[in-house]
């Protein structure tokens, strides 16, 4: 039997001097009909320049789509924003 493809989203912070991080937002995974995609996020995506956020869709393997394996998220906070 095969199975539908799911994906996990990203928000994609960038942070100066150090590594960009990755947000973990919610899921996607294909209409049945396979001519677009369900998108669910529990949470909204951080601005990563004017008008813009980034987000980005991986796709799971068997173990983490079935949640046998779900890797820890990165707590690590973002930067304090300063205002001016």
């Amino acid at each position: 039997m095969a199975t539908e493809k799911m994906y996990r989203l990203f928000s994609i912070v960038p942070r100066k001097g150090k590594k960009d991080l990755w947000l973990n937002l919610g899921s996607m995974f294909a209409h049945g009909d396979g001519k677009g995609f369900n998108i669910l996020l529990q949470s909204l995506p951080l601005q990563t320049g004017p008008g813009e956020a980034k987000l980005v869709a991986r796709e799971l393997d068997e173990k983490e789509a079935q949640g046998d394996d779900v890797p820890e998220p990165d707590h690590t906070p973002p930067p304090a924003r300063h205002k001016k």
